[in-house]
């Protein structure tokens, strides 16, 4: 069985038989210790003590243990849901969320009046996280997301301005917007088509990933904004007409997608949804002739 309670983690780095004292008096050890914490590598009852860079360095390779406060709030995430709490679906609504309420202390800016400054570490962040997502099981996986979606603050010391209003109405804030723009998508209830569209601009250079990136746009349109079917326009600038887009002969990366219906072309007939003007076109002419 795994072991995820510090303190009883602490207890047998030092050999000592479990209590509440005991505990206390190994954790008071560990935190005499600079820069060092608890942690395990493949066994979680065979824990060492290594540095913090050493930990958060290579978070695939070592993993840290949770207070049983820490682990008493998780366990109480699933009782907050059911009693209507605020639960984040995407991970781009935790970037906005992280932030919008952790920025970094930049001396040149002003003074911000619904920020104070705090010393806030990762750890104290992800702590907040927990309490509106299941996306992340330990600081670890939080902190290489962190640094994988380039958060704001993750390049900064730790001394961090911290938005004083209450970070529940943040959160219901942000979480509300994607049900209030599902509920809005609902056209189809009034006889409307829905067709989401994905472009990707041509960068004259076979871009890494780009079947990965244009499946997931594919797939937050159906998600997201409940489209019946989608089109993709994967080489293609923004300001090139409608009528021109596609052309250059590059079509086996639609054999790697799926759920697609090819590109625009292939419908006269549509109703286009657009949730970023400049992502469709921005040739206006060209959209108004479309339109027509």
């Amino acid at each position: 069985m795994k072991l995820q309670k510090i303190e009883e983690a602490s207890c047998i780095f030092f050999c000592k038989k479990y209590s509440e004292e005991n505990s206390m008096s190994c954790l008071n050890k560990i935190e005499r210790m600079e820069d060092i914490e608890l942690c395990y590598s493949t066994n979680s009852r065979r824990p060492s003590v290594q540095s913090e860079a050493t930990i958060y360095g290579n978070p695939e390779e070592y993993h840290t243990y949770s207070t049983k406060e820490e682990l008493k709030r998780k366990n109480a995430i699933s009782d907050y849901e059911k009693e209507g709490g605020i639960t984040f679906e995407t991970k781009a609504q935790l970037l906005e969320f992280v932030n919008y309420v952790y920025q970094p202390n930049d001396e040149s800016d002003p003074k911000k009046p619904d920020y104070i400054q705090k010393n806030i570490l990762i750890k104290d962040i992800f702590r907040v996280i927990i309490r509106y997502s299941e996306e992340f099981k330990s600081v670890d996986s939080f902190t290489t997301w962190c640094s994988k979606s380039k958060s704001n603050f993750i390049s900064v010391e730790p001394f961090r301005k911290v938005v004083k209003i209450e970070k529940d109405q943040i959160a219901k804030k942000i979480s509300s917007t994607l049900e209030d723009h599902k509920t809005y998508m609902m056209l189809k209830n009034e006889g409307f088509h829905i067709i989401g569209y994905c472009r990707k601009s041509d960068l004259k250079k076979e871009e890494k990933n780009l079947g990965n990136l244009l499946q997931q746009m594919v797939e937050n349109l159906y998600k997201c904004s409940l489209v019946d079917s989608v089109f993709v326009s994967p080489y293609c600038n923004a300001n090139v007409p409608f009528s021109k887009r596609d052309l250059n002969g590059k079509t086996m990366i639609f054999s790697t997608l799926q759920n697609i219906h090819g590109d625009p072309k292939d419908k006269k007939k549509i109703c286009i949804v657009c949730l970023d003007y400049a992502g469709l076109t921005t040739n206006i002419l060209d959209l108004k002739h479309v339109l027509q």
